[in-house]
């Protein structure tokens, strides 16, 4: 969960959010923000053993928005969800070739791999033949919060305004 400016002026593709991603191993997390025909997306790629799913869900630019993305498993596969100011907004599914609902690859507790906020520190990454490589986030990013646990509607509206340092869970 956060509150993101995306800057329109100077804006450059694939621009990291986050990222807990070990490219040695080719797994983790990514999130990151593009352009594509004029509009503005927050993306979500995951990448587990040679599996991964990317799913986008469209978002405004030059104000501050609050975003959430909730990772799920259904049936055994994993899902991603957004919430965008509080509302559920429908992604859309880039690709996927069914990340099946496993534990991340033992190696990214092994290899040192950290959670990093906008910086992209040259990240590339091939996945069905199309290359991503990434850029370092241009904007703003507020109140940063990482919850375990799958955060539901109401705590999502009903907390998105309390200051970080208010929050019980």
């Amino acid at each position: 969960n956060f509150w993101i400016n995306i800057k329109s002026q100077g804006f450059t593709q694939n621009q990291v959010v986050f990222k807990f991603f070990n490219q040695e191993v080719q797994s983790g997390i990514v999130c990151f923000v593009n352009e594509e025909t004029g509009l503005y997306y927050v993306n979500v790629l995951m990448v587990n053993q040679g599996n991964f799913l990317l799913e986008k869900a469209q978002v405004s630019i030059d104000e501050f928005q609050n975003i959430n993305i909730n990772v799920s498993s259904i049936s055994g596969f994993r899902e991603v969800s957004f919430l965008i100011n509080g509302n559920k907004v429908k992604s859309v599914s880039i690709f996927s070739n069914k990340l099946i609902d496993n534990q991340f690859d033992e190696k990214l507790k092994e290899v040192d791999t950290k959670l990093t906020i906008g910086s992209s520190e040259n990240l590339s990454i091939t996945l069905s033949g199309q290359v991503y490589s990434f850029t370092n986030f241009k904007g703003y990013l507020d109140e940063f919060r990482y919850f375990k646990d799958i955060c539901t509607f109401e705590f999502v509206k009903n907390h998105m305004h309390k200051n970080i340092f208010s929050q019980d869970k």
